[in-house]
């Protein structure tokens, strides 16, 4: 049940908040958590047991690193999280390790893929449980005594399918779901329709045209089209995902909470790390508290390794299949170059020139990661520059509509933060043109039918 299906905005989110706004505050973390497990169970029946074990696990071993010191509380602390990641690569990776050993062994191996299934947001709650466990260790928060609270931030609905990786810490003064106003609710409202209308009439919109274009083998489009499908997905994954953010933030404003920001106009960037600091920065910064900084960070002679690995190791949360590790390691390219640049190279490169790098680079890492293998992707980099066979095929003007071209520019500059509008910020006519939106993005989800978050996947 995504966030642009009819049967949630028509049915599930108007009962839940009905029941939610016309109850009290102490009956509100029950609604929330009983509409949390429905929401879940509705798309992952089976992974629900899943997700109630490692909530109570964790809950437990929350409470025993709390009450441990020393040497003791280290290993409680190593083995839960590595109990934690266990659970995650035997549901997400069992088949790619062994679909990998199979080729190793020539295909004599005598395994067979397990076609394990994997169950919704286990990437996303295994991430927030390890934080959780962390943050007892290092003493920055207090265990959680009530198994209710821990529960509802372990599977709270606006969060648990696709992030943003909320911290406990975060929001531990909030699972009381005390915090409601009127006005951070009609802020969230706000936040929910202009996420709404990001994914419903830009990302899908876009998405359609970047689906057909990958879809065809290299040889079968031309070079035009090929840059045209690759900006068409570049636009559509940013205003997919941050749509799916702005919805999540909303939804948890309207019921008390803050989450913290996921994006931050990332295509602005002057450089990848800058990029990475406006891109998934729950994902980003979970890597830099919980793996770059443990391994040793910025420390001198390890600062490139431990980098390396975190890049490694962001390509593998996307998903078991290579050219996820390949887009990690693209990435993870470049933020090594520009540490040796920003040492050793004292040349001044205009601003211009840096933020056409970055969209470059940036693009050609979409491409790997929409790709279906990394040689589709590679042959898709190279037709980019007309490198490749190429047959009869449809033209530019074939998938280059009047109504597209419309939806490009809007979709460009939606990724611009233009300075005026601060100025509507919260008056009468942002609200009205908030209502607008979602009036037309209603429209669109009941004229079309439904396509999933992208990163409901991951």
């Amino acid at each position: 049940m995504g966030f642009s299906t009819n049967i949630f905005l028509f049915v599930f989110f108007p009962l839940f908040l009905l029941m939610y706004m016309i109850s009290s505050t102490r009956y509100r973390p029950f609604i929330l958590l009983f509409f949390s497990a429905a929401f879940y169970i509705w798309g992952s029946t089976k992974g629900i047991i899943l997700l109630l074990v490692s909530s109570l696990f964790n809950y437990f071993a929350g409470y025993f690193v709390a009450q441990t010191e020393g040497k003791r509380k280290k290993y409680i602390t190593g083995i839960s999280i590595c109990l934690n990641l266990a659970l995650l690569i035997c549901f997400k990776y069992t088949d790619f390790l062994l679909g990998n050993a199979n080729r190793i062994w020539g295909g004599n191996l005598e395994v067979g893929f397990l076609k394990v299934i994997f169950p919704m947001g286990i990437s996303y709650y295994s991430f927030s449980a390890i934080s959780y466990l962390v943050d007892i260790y290092r003493e920055d928060v207090r265990y959680e005594k009530s198994f209710l609270k821990f529960l509802l931030y372990m599977l709270m609905f606006p969060k648990i399918t696709a992030g943003p990786i909320v911290r406990y810490k975060d929001i531990s003064g909030q699972l009381a779901c005390g915090n409601v106003t009127l006005e951070k609710s009609a802020e969230g409202a706000k936040r929910f329709c202009i996420g709404l209308a990001k994914k419903v009439l830009i990302a899908d919109q876009l998405g359609a045209v970047a689906d057909q274009i990958f879809s065809l083998s290299s040889s079968e489009y031309l070079v035009s089209t090929a840059w045209l499908g690759a900006i068409c997905y570049m636009l559509q994954i940013y205003h997919d995902f941050s749509g799916y953010s702005d919805m999540a933030i909303g939804i948890g404003k309207i019921c008390g909470f803050d989450f913290l920001e996921n994006f931050n106009y990332p295509y602005i960037s002057k450089s990848m790390t800058e990029f990475w600091r406006r891109w998934h920065i729950s994902l980003s910064s979970w890597f830099r508290d919980y793996l770059y900084i443990p391994l040793g960070g910025n420390r001198r002679g390890n600062q490139y390794l431990n980098l390396s690995i975190v890049f490694l190791a962001t390509g593998l949360w996307h998903g078991g299949e290579w050219h996820f590790v390949l887009w990690g390691i693209w990435n993870g390219i470049f933020l090594l170059f520009e540490k040796l640049a920003s040492k050793h190279c004292r040349i001044t490169i205009p601003a211009a020139l840096r933020h056409l790098y970055t969209l470059f680079v940036v693009m050609f890492g979409w491409i790997l990661f929409r790709s279906d293998s990394i040689s589709s992707g590679i042959h898709y980099i190279l037709k980019l520059f007309g490198i490749g066979p190429t047959k009869a095929g449809f033209t530019l003007w074939w998938y280059l509509s009047p109504k597209l071209i419309g939806i490009i520019i809007v979709g460009i500059l939606c990724c611009i933060p233009w300075k005026k509008r601060e100025k509507l910020k919260n008056t009468a006519l942002q609200y009205v043109l908030c209502i607008c939106l979602l009036i037309v993005s209603i429209a669109a989800v009941m004229s079309s039918t439904y396509n999933s978050f992208i990163y409901f996947k991951f």
